[in-house]
Parts: structure tokens; sequence; C-alpha cells
């Protein structure tokens, strides 16, 4: 299997690691961070599009996640304001309307039930949940589980019932294993915010492939094209490379962006962080080098798609279209970072316009946010 090793980008690894504390200091981010131009390696590989059935379905879909009560009246208000629907649009882009609609439905459980790890009250702590593959598929074994944990059960649960009538048994197998790898992931992030510990690069990479959920995404792709892939393709190593570089791509151009929001927020758990506090090197530096990282990383991306290709393009023809809905999704989620306040407020416009985010301007607005 291709890899990203430290080697490929001389990355100057010190000797000496910082203790965390001394970046909680807001002075380690200058006034104004330039992100590195990602676009012409993600323009050339990956196309765009949208899902002509996102403004009707956006609103059923909002009213279903409504409907569970994960979330207060007023966060619930913010919630529809962020634009995951349109999201959702961008990256689940040739999905027929009944697919879609419960394409979208899991995108907004799995953003909700994210943010919960990220921002509310497993952030530090996850060693309690009990969600994983088998209490969603035995009853019995939700006994015990309460509140907010139980509404987002029950609405993942909805999604695959859902989804499993319309999908083979291979597939949602694929889903399952990828749940729990997410969830165990997602444990051991909050015990690392938890315990202020800055992983290296190459273990944050491994964590980070996991905390993503993108391989629980691919199943649901594959669900929301109607496709049957032979597990012959999944078990290619081509594919497999293929899917893990997409994977890659997309958080690490995620890290890239949300960089500066995440560290203003106290969340040391990003690619970047991780790189400037192993190299020892500045803001300006690690978010360049991880931008190294990410080329290379489409480069190997498109030599595993011109391999699998080769081998399976004539004999499983549906193949192409499961790897272009892989692509809209890559390209889909990067261009919606500049299409939502989510991870520049009001600077949105300026920043894509730019490429240069004001760090001070960005802290304000968070403080504002959180009243």
């Amino acid at each position: 299997m291709l890899s990203v090793s430290q080697q490929a980008v001389e990355l100057p690894v010190s000797e000496v690691y910082r203790d965390l504390p001394q970046f909680q200091d807001l002075s380690i981010l200058p006034q104004r961070i330039r992100f590195p131009d990602i676009n012409t390696g993600l323009q050339k590989a990956f196309p765009i599009g949208i899902n002509p059935f996102t403004s009707e379905v956006d609103p059923e879909s909002h009213t279903w996640f409504g409907s569970y009560g994960t979330i207060d009246t007023r966060r619930l208000s913010k919630f529809r304001k962020v634009g995951f629907g349109h999201f959702t649009g961008m990256t689940f882009v040739d999905a027929p309307k009944d697919r879609f609609r419960v394409s979208m439905d899991y995108i907004l459980w799995l953003f909700a039930f994210d943010d919960c790890l990220d921002e509310g009250a497993w952030k530090y702590d996850a060693q309690g949940l009990k969600l994983s593959s088998a209490v969603l598929c035995d009853s019995k074994r939700a006994d015990g589980i309460e509140g907010t944990e139980l509404a987002f059960l029950n609405m993942l649960k909805d999604v695959t019932n859902r989804m499993s009538q319309g999908c083979s048994s291979e597939n949602m197998e694929r889903f399952w294993t990828s749940l729990d790898k997410y969830v165990f992931a997602t444990k051991r992030q909050a015990s690392n915010r938890g315990s202020e510990k800055v992983l290296t690069i190459m273990e944050f990479i491994e964590m980070r492939q996991d905390t993503s959920a993108v391989d629980m995404v691919w199943a649901v792709l594959e669900y929301s094209l109607d496709l049957d892939i032979p597990t012959a393709c999944h078990d290619d190593p081509a594919m497999k490379e293929l899917k893990l570089a997409a994977n890659d791509i997309l958080t690490w151009a995620n890290d890239i962006y949300s960089f500066p929001i995440e560290y203003i927020r106290g969340d040391y758990q990003n690619l970047v962080f991780a790189t400037l506090t192993e190299c020892n090197i500045s803001s300006d530096r690690a978010l360049n080098l991880v931008d190294r990282l990410l080329q290379e990383r489409i480069a190997q991306y498109e030599d595993a798609k011109a391999a699998f290709l080769s081998r399976w393009s004539e004999e499983v023809p549906c193949v192409t279209k499961y790897i272009l809905g892989i692509e809209y999704w890559v390209r889909g989620s990067i261009e919606w970072m500049f299409e939502t306040n989510r991870y520049f407020g009001p600077q949105t416009p300026q920043v894509e316009a730019t490429n240069e985010v004001d760090t001070s301007l960005l802290k304000k607005w968070v403080e504002q946010n959180n009243k």
C-alpha cells in the first residue's frame, strides 16, 4: 500500500518536543494566517457538482432531525443555518431523490453527533458512549442508554433501517465495521483532549482516518448511488489505497482550513498542530508542510485510481460511477467550507478571495457565537 512517510516530504523533526501549555497562548497564531493554495491539484483530480433535489429535500430532512430533540431550540436554529443540506447536495451529487433523502438524514446525524464529540458533553471523555453496531442491531443491548445518546441512537437506527432495505448485506457490514472504528477512535480522541496529549504526525494521521467517519460515508455513498460493488473490487489493494488517499486528502484539507478556529477553541487534535509541535516550527511553515503532504497524496490517489480502473473498469463498469461519487464527495466537502460560516464566521467571503484569515477577528466571532 502506498503511504505518506516523513522522508517523502523531509519533515524537520525536532529531537525536543515543546510542552502543550506553551501553545495555549494565542500569540502562536499571527494576526493574519495565509493558507496555502491547495486548489490546483484538487481541481484537476476532483470535479464539483450539486444534487438537483437539494432544495426540495433539505427542509424535509431538517424537520426529521428536529423531531428527535437531540439539541435545544436555540441551537437547532443555528444548526439549520450552517448549511448541512447544501453540504449533502455537494457531496452526494448523483443520488436519486429517495436515496438522497436518506443520505442527508445520515449527514445531519453525523455532524450533530460529531459536534457533541468535538464541542459538547463528550469532548474530553467519551468512554461512557455505548453506541455500536451491536447495539443498533440488537435493541436489548440498548438497555441503560438514555438522554442525548439514546436520541442519537434512535436517529441512526432509523437511517440504517432504511439503508438496509436498499443495499447489499456486504455493504451494510462495511458500514457497521466503519461505525465501530469511528466510535472507538472518537473515544481515543476525547481521551487525548482530556489529557492534553499531542500525537505525532503519523499517529495523528492514522487516528484521523477513523475519526473522519469517511469509511462510513463510502458505504452510504454506495447505497446512495444504488450500486452493488463486488467485494473483490473493495478488496483490491488499489481500491483500498484510493479510498484511504481520498480520506486523507479530504481530512488534511479540512485540518488546514479549520486549524485557526480549532486552535482558538483549545482543540489541538489537528494535523497542522501535530506538525508544528513535532517539527518545532511556526504555524505558517506547518501549514505549508501539510499542504506538501496533501499534494503528494493527490498524486498517489491518481496513481491508485489508474491502477484500479485498468483492472476493473471493463469487467465492472459501475465502479467508475462509484469513484466519481468519491471524487464529488472530496471536492464538495472542501468547497463547502467556503459556503458556510462554520470555519471563518463573517470573514468567509474574504478568506475565499484572499486565502487569508484575521485570527483576532475570528477569536471575537467565536467568543460572541458561544454566548
